[in-house]
């Protein structure tokens, strides 16, 4: 990578930093672009070659953010700590992370649920890591399918946007919902 490369993917990070900051202390909707570009020490003209347009910055600002909870979830299930601390650590950053996206739409109509729906894919390819994984460690019986275990996916996943959507910022029913998903109807959740 050439040095304007990296000034580029520097200025690039600097503009979705202060997007992501701007837009969870007002809402989308009452940031400018012009602020933005002032936090991110850029010029407004620099957000619109890079971006087009304020809302194609917020999607591609989302899409960062998911790309690094990702990776985040992809150090823990490949750390060396045993598969139900993984699952408990999994637990508390999903939690924090669907805290911020109910929180994040709570301004916006249904544009962090378009998001979700363009990035389920990624999600169902960590989910059926962390299944391999899990039954590899004989946590998960080997016995569900592929088929399966990705409709069960799916299932949460819609019921994760319903929880978004419904502007829910019941904690109780998230980690109900979270511990459910992870751990079934079992009444182990500390295996």
């Amino acid at each position: 990578m050439d040095g304007y490369e990296r000034r580029k993917d520097k200025k690039i990070m600097q503009i979705f930093s202060a997007s992501h900051e701007l837009v969870m202390k007002h809402g989308f909707d009452k940031v400018r672009v012009d602020e933005i570009a002032k936090k991110a020490r850029v010029s407004p003209a620099t957000i619109y070659n890079y971006f087009g347009t304020k809302e194609q910055l917020y999607q591609q600002m989302l899409n960062n953010w998911i790309d690094s909870r990702l990776k985040d979830y992809e150090r823990i299930i490949n750390s060396e700590i045993p598969f139900n601390e993984k699952i408990r650590e999994i637990i508390t950053l999903e939690a924090k992370n669907i805290n911020l996206l109910t929180n994040l739409n709570q301004d916006q109509s249904g544009s962090v649920l378009f998001f979700l729906n363009n990035i389920e894919e990624k999600f169902e390819s960590f989910f059926l890591k962390l299944i391999q994984l899990g039954k590899s460690d004989g946590y998960i019986a080997h016995h569900y399918s592929e088929q399966i275990l990705k409709r069960y996916f799916k299932l949460f996943f819609q019921e994760i946007s319903d929880y978004i959507n419904t502007k829910n910022n019941n904690s109780e029913v998230l980690e109900q919902l979270l511990q459910l998903f992870f751990y079934g109807l079992s009444s182990l959740p500390n295996r």
